[in-house]
């Protein structure tokens, strides 16, 4: 099996389940991990409702307390606040994630036994991690998501340049276990999405 970089957690419990043979004691493992924030997660969709309206936040930390109230569909990489789930919900003040992900490095700290019963992805930059792939988080995908997250919020930078080496920094500081992306590499990856902001403003 191989456990990619950025992890979804039902890849972590698939990794977890195969070493120690037991989906359901799996479960609870990552359950605890995550209650304690031994684990670091984030919600590639995050949807909040409060005053009637919804908002979509992008690649949001999930903070190490909501592991105790959240449902969670672990095939899914899912998860619901409680008021998600109450009689006329959704609740204000809920939400809903999607697409939980977690650092490879806190697994293989937490876990190494399960680690060394599975192929683990190098950190070393590979064509996935270059050009990104479907459903999984990439260095990429990221990038692009946080340009999409500071435009949607009236923050994006007045020039190409300047935007892509914030966003160098900022992926070095927020996810220092992912290969790199130059700021060359961040302008090429977000040139499209950058002039249809401008386009549009």
């Amino acid at each position: 099996m191989l456990l990619p970089v950025v992890p979804t957690i039902s890849e972590v419990l698939n990794c977890l389940s195969l070493a120690a043979g037991d989906r359901t004691e799996a479960i609870k493992a990552l359950k605890i991990a995550l209650r304690r924030g031994a684990i670091e997660s984030w919600a590639t969709d995050c949807i909040y409702f409060h005053g009637g309206k919804k908002t979509l936040v992008r690649n949001e930390p999930i903070d190490p307390s909501d592991w105790a109230t959240l449902t969670v569909d672990w095939e899914k990489s899912k998860a619901d606040s409680p008021g998600m789930l109450l009689p006329n919900a959704p609740w204000d003040g809920s939400f809903s994630l999607s697409g939980i992900y977690v650092k490879q490095e806190d697994v293989k700290r937490l876990w190494p036994e399960a680690s060394a019963n599975v192929a683990i992805e190098s950190k070393l930059p590979s064509a996935t991690d270059r050009t990104g792939s479907p459903g999984r988080p990439t260095p990429r995908h990221l990038v692009e998501a946080e340009f999409k997250r500071r435009a949607d919020k009236g923050e994006a930078e007045s020039s190409l340049r300047e935007q892509a080496r914030i966003l160098e920094t900022w992926l070095r500081q927020t996810h220092p276990d992912l290969a790199r992306m130059t700021a060359a590499t961040i302008e090429n990856a977000i040139r499209t999405v950058y002039r249809d902001h401008i386009n549009k403003a």
